[in-house]
Formats: C-alpha cells, structure tokens, sequence
C-alpha cells in the first residue's frame, strides 16, 4: 500500500501489528498487514483506509493487493471502502519477489538469470 500525503510530499508508514502511525518519511511507504482471516484482513484495511482518510492521505488502492501465504486456498478478490483489492499468487516487495508459495525459488532462479547476463555481457568486453 503506498502513501501519497497531498500537502508537502512527505509519508507516513504505519505499523502493521497495532494500525498505528508511527514513522516520518520524506515519500511513500509500504506498509504489509498480516491476518489469518480474510474478513480480519477487510476489517484491518477498512481502519487503515479510515484513520488515513482522517489524517488527509490517500491510499493508492490500485498498488494494494491480497496474497495468501503458504497455506489455504489461493487468496480471492476482496472489497474494501468501494474498492477491489486484487489477489496475487506474487509480487515485488523490498526487490524481492514474495510468492504464495512460501518458497523462494522464482526469486533465486530471477537473481540467477541476471548474474547470468551480467557475467555473459562482462565476457563480451
């Protein structure tokens, strides 16, 4: 979820396990909730869009997404405050692909791949 503050461009990054707002930042911020329900997830995200409302920040609900981590059906589609959160099996986070999966493969073999190339391109030179 990415934070843009409308009046001097700086964000705020809530901590996740309490929903609080707890540090400055001169730009926007990813923030992860975590649940074990999907309605605690909607719940949670429905307070975090409030209290940012509250504060005058906007939640960018297209960069939001659901992904269900390591057990249970794959994630669904989710409504919160008029606005669907898509389910995702993967995603960048921090450049680092987290999958649902739990395992880190995709991203080892992606990081493999690019040394790959790199040392390819450093032969050609």
């Amino acid at each position: 979820m990415n934070w843009v503050k409308s009046c001097n461009g700086s964000a705020m990054m809530a901590a996740p396990h309490t929903l609080s707002l707890a540090v400055m930042a001169n730009y926007g911020d990813d923030v992860v909730l975590m649940a074990e329900r999907t309605e605690t997830l909607r719940s949670a995200l429905a307070k975090f869009h409030q209290t940012a409302e509250d504060l005058g920040w906007h939640l960018s609900w297209q960069k939001t997404k659901v992904q269900n981590l390591g057990s249970g059906d794959t994630a669904a589609d989710i409504t919160v405050a008029n606005n669907t959160i898509e389910a995702v099996t993967e995603f960048w986070y921090f450049g680092s692909i987290q999958s649902s999966s739990g395992r880190c493969y995709p991203d080892l073999h992606r990081r493999i791949r690019v040394a790959s190339f790199v040392m390819h391109s450093m032969q050609r030179c």
